[in-house]
């Protein structure tokens, strides 16, 4: 008998995917294609290998073309809303996070290109 459960990838499933298909997993130790674990929500995209470098890089070049400053302060604030128990102290945050943000001139020119439907 094989008394291993997965203890350390058990914290990222249960906080990923549905309970239900995490214990199943962590349980039986099954291993899982792409495509299921894609539609378990563990994957955002599923490609061929042949053409998983071209689409990485895709991906990367579209992220790196926004504005890092925005970037960086999406990232911060979608990790810390997560924090807030209540979704409208959530959204309260959020809201705030909006308005300062709106001072950056990265965001002042996005503004400026969405008002002018300009396409960058």
């Amino acid at each position: 008998h094989n008394c291993r459960f997965c203890s350390t990838p058990a914290v990222a499933l249960s906080r990923t995917i549905q309970r239900k298909q995490a214990m199943h997993l962590l349980l039986t130790g099954e291993m899982i294609t792409a495509e299921k674990a894609q539609a378990y929500g563990l994957l955002n995209t599923v490609v061929p290998p042949n053409v998983l470098e071209s689409e990485t890089i895709k991906l990367a070049e579209k992220i790196a073309s926004k504005s890092s400053f925005g970037i960086q302060l999406g990232k911060e604030m979608f990790y810390e809303q997560l924090k807030y128990a209540s979704l409208e102290d959530a959204y309260h945050f959020a809201t705030e996070r909006v308005a300062c943000n709106r001072q950056h001139k990265d965001a002042k020119r996005g503004i400026d290109d969405f008002v002018n439907k300009v396409k960058r």
